[in-house]
């Protein structure tokens, strides 16, 4: 799970990150991929949200919440009128890539007629370790490993993957629409109590893997009335963000939006990587 301060309501003094307790621990950030095919999410992590923990260095705490600042600010102040939660949709609010992956996977063997590609979860792991979780390279590694279907031709073998991380994705579709897929232990209970201490909590569906549009289907999932208590970005809001306008605009070179991160970042004291913080910081 991923947690910055940013200017939701207005630009603060400090920046910081906010965490559930026993998060520090755990790999529930959720990194920028670096491939679309990488499955940044599917490291270990725990099941629930966690509690009860101790944060090293120049920390404030608001309950259940560890506020780490990079920047010294006044220590007299509330610290949940400085900080927001920032929630992801894959591997946060629903634990679906770990639970799905394996089954989505075979999903697709099975659609293209490949009966004998079924892997179990020792198979899936040790692809999943070897590869470092990139999906294109796990297909690689077992074909090679057990042989390409005799029908393939050597140069189709790039194509065939393709074919079949399409078919996967579309498994993983339904597999994120199915009623039956519940969200993690502990994200309601998570989210009303950051609500309850004044920590506004943002859900960014635009970086989903599945899509903005399941990954806004699967937050409401949260109810009626704990939407109404939180904000949700996707593809729109990020389009109409000023951030979003410059980085489309002709009127700017290619590389003009990750100018335009670092040149945000460093105005608002990160210290850290990524367009998706320079979004926030021009967006709220």
């Amino acid at each position: 799970m991923e947690f910055a301060s940013c200017s939701i309501l207005r630009a603060q003094p400090f920046s910081t990150f906010i965490l559930p307790a026993n998060a520090i621990n755990t790999h529930l950030c959720a990194s920028w991929p670096s491939s679309k095919h990488n499955l940044s999410l599917a490291l270990p992590f725990f099941s629930t949200f966690p509690r009860n923990s101790t944060f090293p260095g120049k920390c404030q705490h608001c309950d259940r919440f560890t506020a780490f600042s990079s920047i010294s600010g006044s220590q007299d102040q509330n610290p949940s009128q400085k900080l927001a939660v920032l929630l992801e949709v894959d591997g946060v609010l629903m634990d679906a890539y770990r639970l799905g992956n394996r089954q989505t996977f075979n999903a697709a063997f099975r659609k293209l007629g490949l009966d004998c590609a079924s892997w179990t979860e020792p198979v899936y792991l040790d692809l999943l370790r070897k590869s470092a979780g990139d999906e294109e390279k796990m297909l690689n590694l077992y074909f090679n490993r057990t042989g390409w279907p005799s029908s393939l031709p050597t140069s189709e073998k790039a194509s065939f993957v393709k074919k079949v991380l399409q078919n996967k994705k579309i498994a993983m579709d339904e597999f994120l629409m199915s009623e039956s897929l519940p969200l993690r232990p502990g994200v309601e209970e998570f989210i009303d109590d950051a609500y309850n201490e004044g920590i506004p909590v943002v859900i960014l569906t635009a970086y989903s893997k599945s899509g903005d549009e399941i990954a806004r289907s699967i937050a409401e999932r949260l109810g009626q009335e704990r939407i109404s208590k939180l904000k949700i970005v996707g593809d729109k809001e990020v389009d109409q963000s000023l951030y979003g306008q410059l980085a489309n605009s002709n009127e700017f070179s290619s590389g003009m939006d990750e100018q335009l991160a670092k040149e945000a970042i460093k105005a608002e004291g990160w210290v850290l990587k990524g367009s998706l913080l320079a979004f926030w910081v021009s967006f709220c």
